[in-house]
């Protein structure tokens, strides 16, 4: 196990008990209490041809959610996440064995994990930009980075869930996955950077229960493993933060 990963792998068992305890006192998770998931198609739009290889490993039905980081209600400054499982379907609460399962959100490096409230729309999730935060290994690509590119679709007067829903009706709700070699922990890259690998077209939105939705960052059917300080961490804390509570 690389160093980075024993560091994280000690502050999540560290963080743990905080998560488990927040958890079970509010009665749903500590991280993304409450989402709305939707269902996509993801199409390989990728021009490297190593891309193309990624890309047509997870074309495909797609479970999306989107959800706010801390809170479960209202519209408050916050961090807005994009989780996306790849699969083959049915679509629903449980995963299916090669399932593929990608977390993101309006942070871009984990030193602005602070100030990203201050800078994240939080009245669209289709106004912002999501990334992976930190790097994973995909194969034959080698250590990269995601980012999420929204439309910036914008209905003024509405509430985040029906401006989303106007998005879909206008077929407007569009969203690219990228990437880019990683450079490392401290270096922003030029937007230019980023290639496009999937276009993921929004169909509609689909109730699931989400005391049972769970999102895994390790669940990696195709070929995309997190790895790095920050993912190590997520393993404990994240897990008592799921297990603490039923919702």
């Amino acid at each position: 196990m690389a160093r980075d990963d024993v560091m994280g792998w000690l502050a999540g068992a560290a963080l743990a008990p905080l998560t488990g305890l927040t958890s079970a006192l509010r009665h749903s998770r500590t991280f993304h209490p409450s989402g709305i998931t939707c269902i996509a198609e993801a199409c390989d739009v990728a021009t490297n041809p190593l891309a193309r290889e990624v890309a047509q490993r997870l074309a495909g039905p797609v479970l999306v959610r989107w959800s706010s980081a801390w809170w479960k209600r209202g519209e408050h400054p916050d961090v807005l996440g994009c989780a996306l499982r790849f699969t083959r379907g049915p679509i629903g609460v449980e995963p299916q064995p090669g399932d593929q399962d990608l977390l993101l959100a309006t942070v871009q490096r984990p030193w602005t994990t602070a100030f990203a409230p201050l800078t994240t729309r939080q009245q669209d999730f289709l106004g912002n930009t999501y990334f992976g935060v930190s790097p994973f290994d995909v194969p034959p690509l080698g250590r990269i980075e995601w980012r999420l590119s929204t439309p910036g679709a914008a209905y003024g007067g509405l509430d985040r869930p029906r401006r989303l829903a106007r998005a879909i009706e206008a077929d407007a709700a569009r969203v690219t996955l990228e990437w880019c070699p990683y450079p490392g922990p401290l270096v922003r890259p030029r937007a230019a950077a980023f290639e496009p690998l999937l276009e993921l077209s929004i169909a509609r939105v689909v109730e699931l229960d989400q005391r049972r939705l769970r999102f895994d960052p390790f669940r990696s059917g195709r070929g995309i493993n997190p790895v790095g300080f920050v993912h190590a961490m997520r393993r404990a804390a994240y897990w008592t933060s799921q297990v603490s509570s039923p919702g």
